[in-house]
């Protein structure tokens, strides 16, 4: 039996068409013109390359090569030498993707005065622009505020209290140590290792503070650290443009040691009784340079928000402490 021979057909038909295309003459495949062949000329050397897909589906090439190759159907092409050989170079091309360029997005705004008025704009170009002005500005107002000098190293003057001289019915067994003026002060626990200067008065009755904010200073007309009394000491929480010696101050919990070496190098050692806050308002001036009949000490620092407006901190941290045995 004769085997039939079936035509092909392609793609989706009807049937009625499939019928028909047995009748109809098919149609003759033409032959695909052949493209001369044009011959490269040889060359010779190395190449290495590498491709780069990007978005919208552009890509990057970059050839090492020992001729300087050009990349084809790159408009854009950059060559340089490297390791100052000048037949070994560097090429990197962008090819765009091909067909008509894309066109950009605009959008029509109306005016309201001018109902026939259409304003056209770019969308990205709007946004791209906004996002430079706010990122520009932030710059700016974070740039001021750290090149703003806290003035929390000049308001910063803590109220002074009257310090008694000690009574006779004090008690003779409470430790206490002669009077010796302060050196240094070493605190393990929270990183502070400075050195001493002597306080006074200002002409409003307020403390004076250090000049330099990485040393502290004690109140002249206070005890000296060891001897019965109130021993005030202040340092700086922060300087126009860093943190200063007592930092960390509110950081002392109860129990830990706070050391003073003295003129007669004798060493004080303190423990923390407490560590509080108080509002610059209501500074408890008696409890910190009232009568006491114990060798005590006052670290005494700004604590709290720092206020812009007004320009100084709005408490106080201070720290009470009494002296070992």
């Amino acid at each position: 039996m004769a085997k039939t021979k079936h035509r092909r057909t392609f793609g989706k038909q009807s049937v009625k068409n499939w019928l028909l295309s047995y009748f109809r003459p098919a149609k003759k495949k033409r032959p695909a013109k052949k493209r001369p062949v044009k011959a490269k000329p040889a060359r010779h050397g190395w190449a290495l390359r590498l491709q780069l897909p990007l978005p919208r589906r552009r890509k990057i090439f970059i050839i090492v090569s020992s001729l300087g190759r050009l990349l084809p159907r790159c408009r854009r092409q950059y060559s340089l030498p490297l390791l100052g050989i000048p037949f070994i170079v560097l090429t990197v091309g962008l090819r765009r993707p091909a067909g008509r360029r894309r066109q950009a997005k605009r959008v029509g705004l109306k005016l309201p005065w001018q109902p026939k008025a259409v304003i056209y704009i770019r969308p990205r170009l709007v946004s791209a622009a906004v996002s430079l002005i706010i990122g520009f500005s932030g710059l700016l107002y974070f740039g001021a505020q750290i090149l703003k000098p806290s003035a929390s190293a000049i308001v910063f003057h803590p109220k002074v209290g009257v310090i008694q001289a000690p009574s006779a019915s004090q008690n003779p067994t409470t430790p206490n140590m002669r009077r010796s003026e302060p050196v240094s002060i070493h605190i393990a626990d929270v990183g502070i290792d400075a050195s001493f200067v002597q306080l006074g008065r200002l002409a409003d009755d307020t403390l004076e503070t250090p000049a330099d904010p990485w040393t502290v200073g004690w109140y002249k007309q206070s005890p000296t650290p060891g001897e019965i009394g109130p021993s005030v000491v202040v340092g700086h929480l922060d300087s126009p443009h860093n943190i200063a010696v007592f930092w960390r101050l509110h950081e002392l919990n109860p129990g830990q040691i706070v050391e003073i070496t003295r003129a007669d190098n004798s060493v004080a050692r303190f423990k923390v009784d407490e560590v509080n806050q108080f509002s610059q308002d209501s500074f408890p001036t008696d409890r910190v340079y009232g009568p006491i009949n114990y060798a005590g000490l006052r670290l005494i620092t700004c604590g709290g928000v720092f206020n812009h407006a007004t320009g100084h901190y709005n408490q106080n941290t201070v720290v009470f402490a009494s002296l070992l045995p």
